[in-house]
């Protein structure tokens, strides 16, 4: 569990950049606390490191500076993790009690980090959870006695609690929390731009997860009408609800609602299309319908065409030609031309994104994709038994081969096993390429013997 949580926080402290607005006079030197943080933890001294950790705390509390604040709580449970056995639950309630007593803009993102924490607490410990029924006399402090229903409920209830406050959230930028977040490429920034983007599209993350082994009610959520392919701004306006509030996939749904409309009227629409990419190949995942194939290349098409002159719609192209791409193995010759030429209908729409903008993300998922159309392969299947004397059929299955050679060569098992165990832990080696070189040879000195027993034939007949 100590792992785990080590794992979570430095996952949580590369995820999030918030850069706080610095004042001309610094009261505190936060730099060179931390330095002092990471001497302590480098020569194995956890408890002064968490003395360090504890006097940045308090004086970002004082100053009420939340990205330091931010900071040093998310190292607070790290050197207690480090000091302390089962230190996860005393963790849990630090963190509990940090968010409850917390004042915005650190709040909402305290709550994010609970909700993360009770999730991977379950995904660690999903066997027990799957094993366990409701406790009567439940310890509302120790997880380790939680049923599956319980932990779904403080993961949902956090997430949203850490949403609570959006407007707020939408006026803020995202810099605020520059000391703790690791800032990705200038693309990503821009669509997760803000506190809400930032909180959002972490909890969407949880949304998007598997769902929780839990038995399925008769009223589950699914997703089953047209309208949710549709555009943004109709989609924005859709009226989504269940009495299924465990649902994942319901919680996803109403995530996307409130991303799409707070990004609607967006003057670069780059961050709205990267939410519709999202959108609808989500719903294309989990619909129901049998035509969803159809609904959702019909929703690709229309992306596409309303935002063809941007770069970000090479990626929408992409998406098209692998419907195709995918399609194409549908094919069945001697039987049926359907699908016949989807790999090359895929393999000229990728063709027409990159012409449109050359390096673009969507060039380069387009080059990989022609790439997987025009490798060559070639397989052969054999029955497991065969008359001997008799012919037997093979199925050879090709693409973008036009010419088949081939020669059967007679070997014996104990051959064959032998070729196998001599280079099974060959690992420096092509290890198939050199199995089947010794038959070759075979082949060649077969050849070449059969070659001179000729030419003593005829030399005798002379």
């Amino acid at each position: 569990m100590k792992n785990h949580l080590l794992v979570l926080l430095l996952v949580f402290l590369t995820q999030v950049n918030f850069a706080q607005t610095k004042s001309t006079s610094m009261p505190h030197n936060y730099e060179q606390a931390w330095k002092e943080v990471s001497d302590f933890e480098s020569k194995g001294l956890p408890e002064s490191a968490l003395k360090a950790v504890n006097a940045i705390y308090e004086q970002a509390k004082k100053e009420q500076n939340a990205s330091q604040l931010v900071k040093a709580v998310v190292h607070q449970l790290k050197f207690t993790d480090y000091k302390e056995e089962n230190a996860f639950v005393k963790n849990l309630i630090k963190l509990r009690e940090e968010a409850n007593s917390a004042t915005f803009p650190t709040k909402p993102l305290l709550h994010s980090m609970l909700a993360e924490m009770y999730w991977q607490y379950y995904q660690n410990n999903r066997y027990r959870f799957n094993e366990r029924s409701e406790v009567a006399n439940m310890n509302q402090d120790d997880i380790e006695t939680w049923s599956l229903n319980k932990i779904i409920e403080e993961t949902f209830q956090h997430y949203q609690l850490s949403l609570q406050q959006a407007n707020r959230s939408k006026e803020t930028p995202i810099a605020l929390y520059e000391e703790v977040l690791q800032y990705g490429n200038e693309k990503g920034r821009s669509y997760r731009a803000t506190l809400f983007d930032f909180l959002a599209h972490r909890a969407l993350s949880f949304a998007l997860g598997e769902e929780a082994a839990i038995t399925q009610p008769t009223y589950a959520f699914v997703l089953d009408k047209e309208e949710y392919f549709s555009d943004a701004a109709e989609f924005s306006k859709l009226p989504i609800s269940s009495k299924d509030t465990y649902s994942l996939k319901l919680y996803a749904m109403q995530l996307f609602q409130q991303l799409t409309a707070f990004h609607l009227t967006d003057k670069d629409p780059e961050a709205l299309v990267d939410l519709e990419i999202q959108r609808i190949s989500f719903v294309y995942a989990n619909h129901v319908l049998p035509n969803k194939k159809e609904l959702y290349r019909k929703a690709l098409e229309k992306l596409e065409q309303k935002y063809i002159l941007l770069p970000i719609s090479t990626r929408v192209t992409y998406l098209i030609a692998q419907t195709y791409f995918e399609e194409a193995s549908l094919y069945k010759p001697l039987q049926s031309d359907n699908h016949k030429w989807d790999f090359k209908k895929a393999f000229d729409i990728a063709e027409s994104a990159k012409k449109r903008f050359k390096d673009s993300d969507g060039d380069i998922l387009c080059e990989n994709l022609q790439q997987s159309i025009l490798t060559k392969t070639i397989s052969a299947v054999i029955e497991d038994t065969n008359i001997p004397n008799e012919p037997f059929r093979s199925l050879v299955r090709y693409k973008n081969i036009t010419d088949l050679h081939y020669r059967i060569i007679k070997v014996t098992r104990e051959e064959v096993q032998a070729q196998r165990r001599k280079w099974e832990r060959k690992y420096d080696v092509d290890r198939e390429q050199k199995f089947l070189e010794y038959f070759y040879q075979k082949l060649l000195s077969s050849r070449a013997s059969l070659h001179c027993r000729m030419i003593r034939i005829i030399s005798s007949i002379v």
